[in-house]
């Protein structure tokens, strides 16, 4: 039994992106994403004292207490506790690698939808995160072991961000249908393209 171990994970987002880690260690999530975190030290004032730490050492990204916010609080059978932490006030370009495990800005629907290359919790932790700075500031508290719970999570956060994000990501096609749209007129009306060109301009624009 792991009795009184608690540990931080913190998932920080620019626009589209979440900042994760490739882990080595410990053996069930190698080779998989996870946020940025680690084992709550005795010399940590608080859990985000912890994250604040954690970050710097893992990322080398300096950030205050007051950047992150406790989205939800996981309890395993086992004793252990998870403080999940989010933020979208960092410079996450700013990170790099300072240890053998890689910081990765990767794609946050992608890190949301492609649950092989992440730790299988990311699925609907990722949602949360960013529904909890976007809408109500949550600060949950979580029965990981509970199916029930699990479920419910997927319900509250994964549906409306996900809906967020296609919404967002079918505008930003539709202004570049537009933009080329306009492109293939101007082309055309000053004819100093071939037909061929024309007609790959067309097909850009069918799909």
């Amino acid at each position: 039994m792991n009795q009184n171990i608690s540990y931080v994970l913190g998932f920080a987002f620019d626009l589209r992106h979440v900042l994760l880690i490739h882990k080595l260690r410990p053996e069930w999530q190698a080779g998989l994403l996870n946020g940025i975190g680690g084992k709550i030290q005795d010399g940590d004032q608080t859990p985000y004292h912890a994250m604040v730490r954690e970050f710097k050492e893992e990322s080398g990204v300096e950030t205050t207490p007051e950047q992150w916010h406790r989205f939800a609080k996981m309890e395993f059978r086992n004793g252990i506790i998870v403080h999940c932490f989010a933020s979208n006030t960092i410079d996450i370009h700013a990170a790099k690698s300072m240890t053998d495990e890689w910081i990765m800005i990767v794609d946050e629907m992608r890190a949301s939808l492609e649950n092989s290359k992440v730790v299988k919790n990311l699925t609907w932790l990722i949602p949360m995160a960013r529904y909890s700075l976007k809408y109500e500031k949550l600060d949950g508290h979580v029965a990981c072991d509970c199916v029930a719970d699990w479920n419910r999570l997927r319900d509250i956060a994964a549906e409306d961000w996900l809906r967020d994000q296609l919404a967002d990501r079918v505008k930003e096609l539709e202004k570049t249908r537009e933009a080329l749209r306009k492109l293939y007129i101007a082309i055309k009306e000053d004819n100093f393209v071939t037909d061929l060109e024309l007609n790959e301009a067309k097909d850009v624009l069918a799909k």
